[in-house]
C-alpha cells in the first residue's frame, strides 16, 4: 500500500526545521514509494524544493483551524509525524482521522492523542542529545532505521553556478577563498543590544589570513551586517537582504568555510558539507544539542561563561557574551577546517 505521510513542523527556526529533514529520510528509506507532505512554515518550504526527502509542501499558514481541517481531510493522509507537537497540531491530525499519530510523550493536554508517543529526553531535561538524534525518535517509534542519516538540503548544480556568476558581480575573486561570516542570530538585534566589535575581530583575522569574507543576514540585520563589513575593510562584503533563501543556500555551498552564532546558516552550510565555525557564546546555546550536525566543523566557546544564572536569549538586554569569545579562536579553527586539519593537528 503506498502510504501518504505528513511531517508537520511549523515551529522554531529554520535550522531546526532542517534539523527534521532525516525524519523525512528515514521514512523514504522504510517505505521508497511513499508520499511524503512537508507542512513547514512557508517562508521554510524553500529548503527542501527539489529535495528527496520531501514530495509536497502542504500551505495553510494562517487559514484558520476549520481550514487547515479541511486541507488535512482532503489530504487523506495515513501518518502524521508532529516532532514539534503543539496542542492545536494534535488536535488537527486527531480530528481529521490521521490512522497513525506520532508525537511527544509527556503533553497531559495532547499526548492522548497520538498513537504512538515518543519520550523525548530534552523534555527530561537532557541536554547532551543532539536534537537530530532526538529527531530520529520520531522515525524510529515506527520501526524505520535511522543509521547514518544527516538533514539534507539540496541545491542544483544550475543554482551553484547562478551564485557563482552572483557573487562575481559583486567583486568576489573565485580565485581566492571565500569564508561566510554571519552576525545575526534570528532575534531582533540593535546596536545597543547586539555587540559587533568580536564580529569585526573575527572579519578582520580572516582577511588577514587570506579570506574574502561576505557577510551575510536578513533585511532586517541588514544595518548591523552593513556597519560590521564596514568596520572590517577592504576585503569584506555584505549581502544581507539582497537573497531569497535558496540563493542564500547557493552562496553558502560555494563557501570554503561559513562563520557565525548558532543560526540557521550554519546548519544550512553542515546539511550542504561545507566546512563551519559555530560561535556559542550564548550561554542558553546548548553546545551539545545545537552544534552543526557535521564531521567538518568546529564549535568554539565562551570560558568562562559572563551570562547571569538564567540566561534567556530572547529577553536579553544586552548580549555582553559576544564581547567575551576568542576571535583568535574562531579565525584558527576556519583555517583549520579549510584546510582539512584534525582536532588533533
Amino acid at each position: 500500500m503506498t502510504r501518504r505521510i505528513l511531517l508537520i513542523h511549523t515551529e522554531g527556526g529554520l535550522g531546526d526545521v532542517l534539523l527534521s529533514s532525516p525524519i523525512a529520510l528515514a521514512l523514504k528509506r522504510q517505505w521508497p514509494d511513499a508520499t511524503i507532505t512537508a507542512w513547514v512554515r512557508q517562508d521554510a518550504w524553500p529548503l527542501f524544493d527539489g529535495s528527496d526527502c520531501f514530495d509536497e509542501p502542504l500551505m495553510v499558514d494562517g487559514s484558520g483551524f476549520p481550514a487547515e481541517w479541511r486541507a488535512l481531510r482532503r489530504g487523506r493522509f495515513d501518518v502524521a509525524v508532529l516532532p514539534w507537537s503543539t496542542g492545536r497540531q494534535a488536535a488537527l491530525a486527531w480530528l481529521a482521522g490521521i490512522g497513525t499519530r506520532v508525537g511527544q510523550a509527556r503533553r497531559l493536554a495532547y499526548s492522548w492523542m497520538f498513537t504512538h508517543r515518543v519520550d523525548v529526553e530534552s523534555a527530561r531535561r537532557n541536554t547532551t542529545r543532539h536534537c537530530v538524534e532526538i529527531q530520529l525518535g520520531y522515525a524510529r517509534a515506527l520501526g524505520c532505521p535511522t543509521d547514518g542519516l544527516w538533514p539534507r538540503l539540496v541545491v542544483s548544480d544550475a543554482e551553484i553556478r547562478a551564485a557563482g556568476e552572483w557573487l562575481a558581480a559583486r567583486a568576489v575573486d573565485p580565485g581566492r577563498p571565500v569564508c561566510s561570516l554571519h552576525v545575526g542570530k534570528g532575534l531582533r538585534l540593535t546596536f545597543d543590544r547586539w555587540p559587533v566589535a568580536g564580529f569585526v575581530r573575527v572579519g578582520r583575522g580572516l582577511v588577514e589570513a587570506g579570506f574574502q569574507v561576505v557577510l551575510t543576514g536578513s533585511a532586517a540585520e541588514r544595518p548591523i551586517v552593513d556597519r560590521v563589513s564596514q568596520d572590517i575593510g577592504p576585503g569584506a562584503a555584505s549581502i544581507a537582504g539582497e537573497t531569497n533563501l535558496r540563493t542564500l543556500a547557493a552562496i553558502l555551498g560555494r563557501m570554503a568555510v561559513v562563520v557565525g552564532p548558532d543560526a540557521g546558516p550554519g546548519h544550512i552550510a553542515a546539511a550542504l558539507g561545507v566546512p563551519v565555525v559555530a560561535i556559542f557564546a550564548v550561554k542558553s546555546d546548548l553546545v551539545s544539542r545545537w552544534r552543526p550536525w557535521s564531521v567538518r566543523s568546529r564549535v568554539v566557546t565562551t570560558a568562562p561563561w559572563v551570562c547571569p544564572k538564567r540566561c534567556v536569549k530572547e529577553a536579553c538586554a544586552r548580549f555582553d557574551c559576544l564581547e567575551a569569545f576568542d576571535a583568535g579562536a574562531v579565525v584558527r579553527a576556519a583555517l583549520d577546517v579549510f584546510q582539512g586539519r584534525s582536532r588533533e593537528d
